[in-house]
């Protein structure tokens, strides 16, 4: 069998120059982006930042005694109005400052 002659356009090389520009495009995209999210990860666990503790549910000074029910709450721009139903069947009302979470009156 006789070769046949190679074409002068087709050159195989500049094709894997192309190909490999591509791989080289694509592996520094690869690094920024696991870059980005390794960097999200860390911020996210060692530094976020401290909650106000006057601020958060688990911190309030309230207490409902056990056995105690609440029947409703009202909210009045800076107050909050707890009704509670007692084990005696008493009604009670609390009235909360919402800005410093601190209980007012009985």
């Amino acid at each position: 069998m006789k070769k046949k002659p190679i074409d002068g356009h087709y050159d195989p090389q500049s094709k894997l120059r192309i190909l490999s520009a591509l791989v080289q495009v694509l592996l520094i995209v690869m690094i920024i982006g696991i870059s980005i999210i390794v960097a999200i990860i860390v911020k996210e666990v060692f530094f976020t930042s401290k909650k106000n503790p006057s601020q958060t549910a688990d911190h309030l000074p309230l207490a409902v005694v056990e056995g105690d029910k609440v029947e409703s709450i009202y909210l009045n721009d800076s107050e909050m109005y707890l009704v509670l139903k007692t084990k005696n069947e008493k009604k009670v009302v609390r009235v909360i400052n919402l800005q410093d979470i601190m209980e007012l009156s009985r």
